[in-house]
């Protein structure tokens, strides 16, 4: 077992770190609306901690979109985004 730990621990280790990360945020309401036949706690729970998350994002180079808005609007950041990048 410990074998096993060890071998996936290094499997995980040798992945680089991101270019880039994206956080697609929305208020527990928004998510709630759009998996309404899901765990409505477990969602609601989930959508907060990607807001507080949001919060401090940023400061470690996370890019924080607002995906309530429109799809349009959202795929037009999250491109923006990576193009800065690149």
């Amino acid at each position: 077992l410990n074998m096993l730990r060890r071998r996936e621990e290094a499997i995980y280790a040798a992945i680089p770190a991101p270019d880039l990360v994206i956080l697609l945020s929305v208020p527990p309401e928004v998510a709630l609306a759009r998996k309404g036949d899901s765990d409505r706690e477990a969602v609601a729970e989930k959508a907060r901690a990607v807001l507080d998350a949001a919060q401090t994002a940023p400061a470690h180079g996370a890019v924080v979109v607002d995906a309530a808005q429109p799809l349009e609007a959202v795929v037009g950041q999250v491109e923006a985004a990576i193009w800065q990048r690149l």
